[in-house]
């Protein structure tokens, strides 16, 4: 079982030389993510229950759409960590193989993460800013307790099927609940090493604010690298790697 600073350098280690086309990797995931929100608020941004309900709606189904792309970029990383070459086209793999098999994950994942948004939108549109200072910055408390809320519930539940893109990385065949099953089964008694590696990363994150945030174009994808690293070790693969 590998310790986080040996999956980090591990990942270090595999972007040597490849930094740049990690780099131009992200971004294009980045920009089709950009795109598919900005469709949302372009067609559902108005301020009305209904519009809130249907703009959920429309975004879960574009989320399903891009989480393909999104398990395409797992692809690309572990296929990174194992030295192995890829190219950007590679993030639409699975358009090519079994799509069925991630939307069918990826609808778990995204009605995880649709659910637990669900106490954050409901307060936004179920009280009132109100007209003083004092009404205005208590609605903001409540808004910022209730948002870490859902995102603490969003992580509890979509922790144990953190491994299912890798799993369909290696074999595009499984079905998607198997994918996720499997992954469950990964991520038993690894949950808080998973956590551990994730939270690694918040210091640079934070440290980026004084590049303008330029520094994340490096971490992004040395954070990425290193999970797929977490994903060999916990398939047994990094034992033969000494």
């Amino acid at each position: 079982m590998r310790s986080t600073r040996e999956l980090k350098y591990m990942a270090k280690a595999a972007m040597r030389g490849k930094t740049g086309w990690l780099i131009l990797v992200m971004l294009t995931e980045v920009l089709l993510n950009f795109a598919v929100g900005t469709l949302t608020d372009t067609f559902f941004g108005g301020s009305s229950m209904l519009d809130l309900i249907i703009g959920q709606v429309f975004s879960f189904i574009l989320s399903l759409v891009f989480c393909v792309v999104s398990a395409g970029a797992s692809y690309i990383y572990v296929n990174v960590a194992r030295g192995r070459e890829c190219s950007v086209s590679d993030l639409f793999f699975f358009f090519r193989n079994h799509p069925d098999n991630v939307i069918i994950a990826s609808f778990i994942l995204s009605l995880i993460s649709l659910l637990t948004s669900l106490p954050s939108a409901f307060y936004v549109f179920g009280t009132e800013i109100g007209n003083t200072v004092e009404a205005q910055m208590s609605w903001a408390s409540g808004y910022l307790a209730v948002t870490v809320l859902c995102m603490v519930l969003n992580v509890i539940f979509s922790l144990p099927f953190s491994m299912a893109y890798y799993v369909l990385a290696d074999d595009p065949e499984l079905r998607g609940m198997q994918a996720l099953k499997i992954s469950i089964g990964l991520m038993k008694g690894r949950k808080w090493r998973y956590l551990r590696l994730l939270l690694s990363f918040v210091p640079m994150m934070v440290l980026s604010a004084f590049t303008l945030y330029l520094a994340l174009l490096w971490v992004l994808p040395y954070m990425e690298l290193s999970i797929a690293e977490f994903y060999r070790d916990a398939v047994g693969e990094l034992k033969e790697i000494q």
